[in-house]
């Protein structure tokens, strides 16, 4: 978030800010991922304090970010609440897949219930998940596993859960996982007018190498990583 917070204050985004004595720029994302894991297909969402055009703006802003960052189309939302996701795809390079793994996807998917026990970072009691709901659908070929998970207002599981289930280390491959595509509730349009709504969207990618379309134009004349700029904006800017 930094990243973009500097990107946006050098491409002179009319960015919104919080109230308060140590105001920040209004960005989320609605949906992170854990450190560590790349991802094709991520949303942040950037509340402005005046409408922009979004694909010169998205021109702009591809100039300042740093290399390994594409940025592959912006939109104005339609709604003013954020899009919500309801399916995500994952991939898992496997160095030497097990030769049970077929057989422990097939009895995964065969059963009704799958109960994990979930741990909490903030030393909260660990309590009991069944997962098996939120997995549509496990796919192995060769050296990679696709994973596919819901979604809901419920919850969702945890790659690292499904590659326990299988047995699998899950915390070892987590640098492996690569977030490959996600659908969200309300499809966000390629392209819109310069109506004055708040929030923009980009769609982006970390990995320098994925493709996406118009993501080359987008990219198109990006200084260097050490390019000078100025430091993202300390106060509010008048709307």
């Amino acid at each position: 978030m930094r990243m973009f917070e500097r990107a946006l204050a050098r491409a002179g985004w009319p960015v919104r800010f919080t109230e308060g004595f140590n105001p920040r720029p209004r960005l989320s994302l609605p949906l992170p991922r854990s450190v560590g894991m790349a991802s094709d297909d991520e949303w942040l969402l950037v509340e402005l304090a005046q409408a922009v055009e979004p694909e010169e703006a998205l021109r702009g802003l591809a100039r300042q970010v740093p290399a390994g960052i594409r940025l592959l189309g912006a939109a104005v939302p339609e709604a003013d609440a954020p899009p919500q996701p309801v399916r995500v795809c994952y991939e898992v390079a496997l160095k030497e897949p097990p030769p049970g793994l077929d057989g422990a996807i097939t009895a995964f998917l065969a059963c009704d219930a799958w109960p994990v026990t979930r741990r909490s970072p903030e030393n909260r009691p660990a309590r009991t998940v069944d997962i098996r709901p939120f997995v549509e659908a496990l796919v192995h070929n060769g050296d990679r596993l696709e994973i596919v998970l819901r979604v809901t207002p419920q919850g969702a599981a945890r790659p690292s859960e499904v590659l326990d289930s299988l047995g699998l280390p899950g915390r070892e491959l987590a640098h492996r996982i690569r977030r490959t595509r996600v659908d969200w509730s309300e499809p966000v349009p390629p392209r819109q007018s310069a109506e004055p709504k708040e929030r923009t969207s980009w769609k982006t990618q970390t990995d320098p190498a994925a493709p996406g379309p118009g993501a080359a134009d987008a990219n198109a004349g990006r200084p260097p990583d050490n390019s000078p700029g100025p430091r993202s904006r300390s106060a509010k800017p008048n709307s």
